[in-house]
């Protein structure tokens, strides 16, 4: 093992302070403790490995990578008032930070994820597949184009950013986006309207808990059953799952269009890049042969799908 870098080594002495309390997850090789000991860190050195002493008086020291000891809450979860990650606390949770946080979506981030290094690893990976299965309801085309105008254009990864932001917003703002898009020109926006930060609030909690990356725990199978529990309480909106052109976009999200967008800027979209989607994609080809068009964009045009 080498030596940390100066800023390496002062963040994880930021993080696990002295008196931090740890305990065991597994035995190693030369030092059979048992699994459950509990102890404190003393200190930890140059090499960032961590010097604790065990409540039975050993002496253990190992780097918290290892995977072979996790970090005790120094607080506990009453603080919130909540102590279980599920579909309905994740939404309470997110409100308690916005109260503290108002509409800084990153200050927001390091607020949950301070409640989630609380509440434990176990919980910790609940909220990401809480936030997995959300983030995986929201991916609808009609959606993608209400961020393609708050973002000034949305990619890929743009895309699933913004659907962090989304979220941040609370669940009220949540469902209504996804019942009508067009509800987000009700939203304050000030700054970014995408968020990378808020899709990896449960994993960076959960690295720092355990010292491990999030997906070597992450079980498909329940994120995929999650998805299909929140189904039930999403009412999607018209024609939410097409994806339109700039001249349908117009049509489709006239408030967006008219709040964040010049007449001019929104003709020469029209003019010059009216489809902006991958017209070869297999996807949109198969959306847009299966998706309905909303009312608007048939009344507007006379279309008869």
């Amino acid at each position: 093992m080498t030596e940390m870098n100066r800023e390496q080594l002062e963040s994880l002495r930021k993080q696990f302070p002295q008196g931090t309390r740890i305990q065991c997850v597994e035995n190693r090789d030369g030092a059979p403790i048992p699994t459950g000991e509990t102890g404190t860190l003393e200190h930890i050195d140059e090499m960032g490995l961590f010097h604790c002493d065990l409540d039975d008086g050993r002496r253990f020291i190992a780097a918290i990578e290892e995977g072979c000891f996790q970090v005790i809450p120094s607080k506990q979860p009453e603080q919130c008032g909540i102590t279980e990650i599920n579909k309905d606390t994740f939404w309470k949770l997110i409100d308690q930070g916005r109260e503290q946080c108002s509409q800084d979506v990153y200050a927001l981030a390091q607020w949950l994820e301070n409640r989630l290094m609380e509440m434990g690893p176990e919980q910790a990976l609940n909220f990401d597949y809480v936030a997995h299965a959300y983030r995986a309801a929201a991916y609808k085309h009609g959606l993608w184009s209400a961020a393609s105008i708050l973002c000034d254009g949305c990619t890929d990864d743009g895309f699933t950013d913004f659907r962090g932001w989304l979220i941040a917003q609370g669940r009220e703002v949540y469902m209504a986006a996804l019942k009508d898009p067009d509800s987000l020109a009700d939203v304050p926006t000030d700054g970014d309207c995408c968020c990378e930060t808020f899709c990896y609030v449960g994993s960076y909690a959960y690295e720092e808990l355990t010292g491990r990356d999030i997906n070597q725990d992450f079980d498909p199978d329940i994120s995929r059953a999650l998805t299909e529990q929140i189904k039930p309480d999403i009412v999607y909106g018209d024609g939410i799952g097409y994806p339109y052109t700039w001249s349908e976009v117009a049509v489709y999200l006239p408030r967006l269009c008219a709040k964040h967008m010049t007449p001019e800027e929104l003709a020469w979209r029209i003019k010059y890049h009216n489809d902006t989607w991958n017209v070869t994609s297999p996807e949109i080809q198969t959306v847009r042969a299966t998706e309905k068009k909303s009312k608007k964009i048939k009344k507007d045009r006379g279309d008869s799908r």
